[in-house]
């Protein structure tokens, strides 16, 4: 079994979802493995354990992640840190559908969806 963890942004033009699919066999291995980072990045930057990194907010600086602020080469850090790491999970694959808003004949999220769930 596939687990699926999804992620949608959209504007008028165009319907994004983005997922790291992963077999349900390595996601014990692969969520310990989090744990751990998730404790590297609060000792290495104050990051808080359990809020919820997202991208836009961490890289712009918009929401707190830790109880100092932190600086703006640092987030940029984090960020790479967090894709780097991502990779290296066992049997994960990063997904991501594009679908033109304008003229598709479907709600552009069950479209993606559908797209997502068939590659």
């Amino acid at each position: 079994m596939l687990i699926f963890y999804l992620d949608a942004s959209a504007d008028r033009e165009k319907f994004i979802l983005s997922a790291i699919r992963i077999s349900s066999e390595c996601w014990r291995e692969a969520f310990e493995e989090t744990k751990e980072f998730r404790h590297r990045l609060r000792d290495d930057y104050g990051i808080y354990v359990k809020k919820e990194l997202h991208a836009t907010d961490l890289v712009g600086g918009r929401r707190e992640y830790a109880p100092e602020p932190i600086t703006k080469y640092q987030r940029s850090q984090v960020f790479r840190e967090t894709l780097e790491f991502i990779v290296t999970l066992p049997s994960v694959e990063i997904l991501n559908v594009s679908i033109r808003v304008p003229g598709c004949p479907v709600d552009p999220y069950i479209r993606a969806f559908e797209r997502m769930v068939n590659l």
